[in-house]
């Protein structure tokens, strides 16, 4: 990855590649080498992995990502290859990537911008064992989703110049959907993200957002809470410690968003970034 348009180059990238084959191995070490090849902008590597007993036999699931701005849900700029030593077809392989990416990748952003480029390998080698039975397969997708999961939340995590990252989790929406468009929404708004960067409960910026989010909501069914703490129900803010919650927020990275917006069984949750001024000027220095 780089700046969009300019070539990169190739000869210098061949000749490296031919160069690698003597250095590949399958140890612990390699790994690592490879999770910090990957690295860009990120300030550290991004590794998950899972050893489980499925059935009769012990698997491995591994995965290494890469990611820190330029991120939109949708996955880009994002890059991860996730291995397993399970014996799985391609075909089943695909069907059950493309059900774990909406949970997981395509539920992260960084400042929302989507790139050109994007990846997510899922390999299975089929060195261990029997094909897998259908209970066992659902069993493997679950442990796969915990791999890509953790993988996918250390990308806002890691966003260039974050200071917190925010789970924004909405439920009583008519459907996942509408649920995905509200937190979607408040997960874009520069407000919010600047109002979580300075420690600021500010409950009006993450009501609006969801009022323009385009769902029809009743409001008086709006009910947030930040860290656990009520800040608004039947459209009117409840009364709260302001200074006591902006204590808490700068005293956890971690910054949980939560909105019931009526009584339906959508649901869905984002995890995002702060924007923050280092955020600004490492972007605004990138290139010029």
């Amino acid at each position: 990855t780089g700046i969009i348009g300019v070539q990169l180059p190739m000869e210098k990238i061949l000749d490296g590649a031919r160069h690698l084959g003597p250095l590949l191995g399958g140890d612990g070490e390699s790994f690592l080498a490879a999770a910090d090849g990957f690295l860009t902008t990120d300030n550290g590597r991004k590794i998950s992995s899972r050893q489980v007993d499925i059935g009769s036999e012990q698997i491995t699931i591994a995965g290494i990502a890469k990611g820190a701005g330029m991120i939109g849900i949708n996955m880009a700029t994002f890059l991860s290859v996730v291995m397993t030593d399970a014996k799985i077809d391609a075909a089943t392989l695909q069907s059950i990537q493309s059900r774990v990416i909406q949970t997981t990748f395509n539920c992260v952003s960084v400042e929302g911008h989507t790139s050109t480029n994007d990846t997510f390998l899922l390999m299975a080698s089929g060195a261990v064992g029997n094909s897998l039975s259908a209970d066992e397969l659902q069993e493997f997708e679950s442990v796969l989703e915990e791999v890509c999961l953790d993988l996918a939340k250390m990308i806002p995590a890691d966003g260039e110049g974050a200071s917190h990252v925010l789970e924004i989790e909405v439920s009583g929406a008519g459907c996942d959907h509408d649920a995905r468009v509200i937190a979607e929404t408040v997960a874009h708004s520069n407000l919010v993200k600047t109002c979580i960067t300075g420690n600021d409960p500010n409950w009006g910026r993450i009501v609006s957002a969801v009022g323009y989010a385009g769902i029809d909501i009743d409001a008086d069914q709006i009910v947030l809470h930040l860290l656990g703490q009520k800040l608004f129900e039947r459209s009117e803010p409840v009364v709260f410690n302001a200074a006591k919650m902006s204590s808490a927020m700068r005293n956890n990275r971690e910054i949980s968003i939560q909105l019931r917006v009526g009584s339906g069984s959508g649901n869905a949750k984002i995890w995002t970034s702060d924007l923050t001024t280092d955020y600004v000027v490492f972007n605004a220095d990138y290139h010029t």
